[in-house]
């Protein structure tokens, strides 16, 4: 199932740097309905992932590069603007 995700200046604003689940990306996957969002490096090292779904049922779905970018950016305290994006998610109950 794919879900659009819209950060918004208000994510930005009030996010968490370097929190899993409260960072601007994390509050708007939450925004749009995904159970449990947290943001975490992939196990390879190579980019970002989203853990998300129900406590028992965790998924996880590689984030496109340029969302670990702006992650990055924002994590620096670099300025960051608002962004889109797609996800495909595996499970329609976690979402």
């Amino acid at each position: 199932m794919k879900k659009r995700i819209d950060v918004k200046a208000e994510h930005i604003n009030h996010g968490e740097r370097q929190e899993p689940d409260s960072c601007a990306v994390a509050m708007a996957c939450f925004e749009a309905k995904i159970t449990a969002p947290q943001v975490y490096d992939s196990p390879d090292g190579e980019g970002l992932v989203l853990e998300y779904g129900p406590c028992d049922v965790r998924k996880t779905v590689a984030l496109p590069s340029e969302v670990a970018d702006f992650i990055r950016r924002f994590d620096n305290f670099d300025q960051v603007k608002p962004i889109s994006f797609e996800l495909e998610l595996d499970d329609p109950e976690g979402a």
